[in-house]
């Protein structure tokens, strides 16, 4: 009685397994997550509404019609012919058009103070886990105590103390005219979001601080780091 034996030859590419990034594991998971990409498209249809606002907007924000008190959703202005798709408020504003002005607002001093604080806590973090010692302490301690203050009423002081005295952080006027031109704001209303914008940004670092930190401590104990 024969067995027949197969061999079975295995060539570089057959037993090649292909490797994917860290990003590209994140992307995959998060293609799946159905919520997500929901939220995504959401998030992405709110944001290109603001960006267009200039364009979206069939009335200016500060645009007031005598007469056009509290009209519902939808209703036709009897002169322009142009639509209150949101209807209008106590005094003749259109809803909409500054819903989306606002909206611009909103979501760029919300992405810049994100962007700013992340940065502030991410290097006050890794500077604090890398020397340690006497740098790690008096950094960590003062996080610590910012973290004990109640943010709310402090913010609320600060920025009415700031809004209040205009020469009391002087902006440059580069400044001013950048911001300007992505809100569509005018200098003085300008200055306001830049005040915010500082504001939110100077107390929302600390608890990046204490995750970079950690972080850095965590990667200072591995073997390639010794060697």
């Amino acid at each position: 009685m024969t067995t027949d034996s197969k061999v079975v030859e295995l060539t570089g590419d057959e037993i090649t397994i292909k490797e994917r990034t860290p990003l590209q594991v994140v992307l995959m998971r998060f293609r799946k997550h159905k919520l997500a990409m929901i939220s995504l498209f959401l998030m992405l249809g709110i944001f290109l509404v603001t960006l267009f606002a200039a364009q979206l907007a069939n009335f200016g924000v500060q645009e007031i019609k005598v007469g056009n008190y509290l009209l519902d959703p939808g209703a036709v202005d009897e002169k322009t012919g142009r639509v209150h798709i949101l209807g209008t408020d106590h005094i003749g504003r259109d809803y909409f058009s500054r819903l989306i002005y606002a909206g611009r607002i909103s979501l760029t001093v919300a992405f810049i103070s994100v962007i700013i604080s992340e940065l502030t806590g991410m290097t006050i973090g890794a500077i604090s886990g890398y020397y340690g010692g006497a740098v790690d302490n008096v950094l960590m301690r003062f996080v610590e105590f910012m973290l004990t203050v109640p943010s709310l009423p402090l913010l609320l002081i600060i920025s009415s103390m700031l809004l209040a005295n205009e020469n009391l952080i002087p902006i440059p006027p580069v400044i001013l005219n950048g911001i300007g031109k992505v809100m569509l704001l005018n200098a003085r209303d300008a200055r306001s979001a830049v005040l915010i914008i500082m504001v939110l940004a100077g107390f929302g670092w600390l608890g990046s601080a204490q995750l970079m930190r950690g972080m850095v401590l965590q990667i200072k104990q591995q073997t390639f780091v010794e060697a």
